[in-house]
């Protein structure tokens, strides 16, 4: 009986770990570079880790962990720290290590990107393989990243509906061969037959019991014969699901009428100032918003993919500026509006790029999308002078590190913020909005 991994005990395990990550790397003849890549971080991001600048995830240390004990010459280390103990099994460790011994193709469409065999990623199409995998290597945690967040009330629900035996995120995500809505990668087992129409999502049979996940849902769900759901890979902490109407996805999250009225203003905001958007409407405790990708024309990649969880703003554009230099404008004007709206719920899942489906090519920022944590959110903000806000002082950084970015920040006046305030069409206290908007909109070095 192995004996259960508490808090504590994964804190004892991360710390010990910190603190030996340069001779874990050393033995693995790894720089903070190339190692960072290997296990999904950015070097900025480890490096902070490594000098207690910043704490290693769970998540962080069981994706390293998995790496180490790999590999013979840090196995045995791993064993003598007493970071991988026999007494107390890392239930996320061995499942990674059981579940990813399947072997499978990675697959875009109907074509062989990649081959996981025996734990090891072998490349076929550099060109069409996600970016994540391509910077990584680290099929696991790609797959864990496309799956329903397990913390949400209704997606345990949904999995029970299913009769889903294993719930964790990396079965979730195999049982639907790893297939989503906004892009074309999906996951085939070597020697299986199936093509990508069969892996394909055509019905929203599961939508109301992963929004509502009321009881008359739950029993239609369970009473299906299919189980084939775009849900499962429906990532995100609201509660939330896909719908068609007419042929087209539209997602659907629920929001109260602060959530709401944000996520519409900003949107509507974005547009009078010709910015790129996602298609937002307002629904019955819901906002819907328009699959921008249009059923996977084109293969939207999470920020994740290319920054991991590096967040930094002069990092996010110095990347950009490398794969895709025409994306660097959207950046800063999606960015702008987090910083006049107020939106510190802006992270490395929330934006991304959008490649061509057929050759892989970066075509640019993807439209900007999910803001209904900007703004009267989580209530009228009391500091309507905007001092000492921390989204105003870590956008002028940006815009003090390229003085040239200054030519993307728009034109805003109390007249376009009340006229999209009365837009909208709900009932808010448009002063304190425009007033709250415009000061910090005058505190931006422009």
């Amino acid at each position: 009986m192995y004996e259960i991994i508490t808090d504590n005990n994964k804190k004892e395990l991360i710390n010990t770990l910190v603190e030996n990550l340069p001779v874990f790397r050393a033995k693995l003849g790894a720089t903070q570079d190339t190692f960072a890549q290997r296990v999904g971080l950015t070097k900025t991001t480890l490096n902070h880790i490594e000098n207690h600048k910043k704490e290693m995830t769970w998540n962080n240390f069981i994706t390293i962990i998995l790496l180490l004990i790999q590999n013979e010459d840090t196995k045995p280390l791993v064993e003598v720290m007493g970071l991988y103990p026999e007494d107390k099994k890392l239930p996320d460790v061995s499942g990674i290590r059981r579940r990813s011994a399947m072997n499978f193709y990675i697959m875009s469409k109907d074509i062989v990107v990649a081959k996981w065999q025996d734990n090891d990623l072998e490349v076929i199409n550099e060109n069409l393989i996600p970016l994540y995998l391509k910077n990584t290597g680290n099929v696991p945690k790609w797959l864990e990243t496309r799956a329903i967040d397990c913390h949400r009330a209704n997606s345990r629900l949904l999995k029970k509906a299913l009769r889903l035996s294993e719930k964790d995120d990396e079965s979730t995500v195999l049982s639907v061969n790893a297939a989503t809505i906004t892009d074309n990668y999906w996951i085939k087992p070597i020697g299986s037959d199936l093509i990508y129409a069969d892996v394909r999502f055509d019905n929203d049979y599961f939508a109301n019991l992963a929004l509502t996940g009321n009881y008359d849902s739950f029993n239609k769900a369970a009473n299906s014969e299919t189980t084939k759901t775009p849900e499962l890979t429906n990532i995100g902490s609201f509660e939330k699901c896909w719908k068609l109407r007419n042929g087209v996805w539209w997602m659907y999250k629920k929001a109260n009428h602060n959530e709401m009225f944000s996520e519409l203003f900003v949107y509507r905001l974005g547009c009078e100032l010709g910015f790129r958007m996602a298609e937002y409407e307002r629904g019955n405790g819901v906002i819907k918003t328009k699959d921008f990708t249009d059923n996977a024309l084109v293969n939207f990649e999470p920020a994740f993919n290319i920054l991991g969880d590096d967040e930094d703003y002069i990092h996010s554009v110095e990347m950009l500026k490398m794969i895709c230099p025409s994306a660097v404008q959207d950046y800063v004007k999606m960015i702008f509006l987090d910083t006049v709206c107020a939106n510190p719920d802006r992270h490395t899942f929330n934006f991304g790029i959008l490649r061509d489906a057929d050759t892989g090519e970066v075509l640019g920022l993807a439209p900007n999308f999910d803001n209904n944590m900007a703004l009267i959110a989580r209530g009228y903000p009391k500091n309507i002078k905007r001092k000492n806000d921390l989204l105003i002082m870590l956008f002028n950084e940006l815009i003090e590190y390229d003085e040239n970015l200054k030519k993307y920040i728009p034109n805003l006046s109390e007249d376009l913020i009340k006229r999209v305030i009365k837009s909208v069409g709900m009932r808010v206290k448009s002063k304190e909005i425009t007033e709250f908007i415009m000061n910090g909109y005058n505190l931006i070095e422009k």
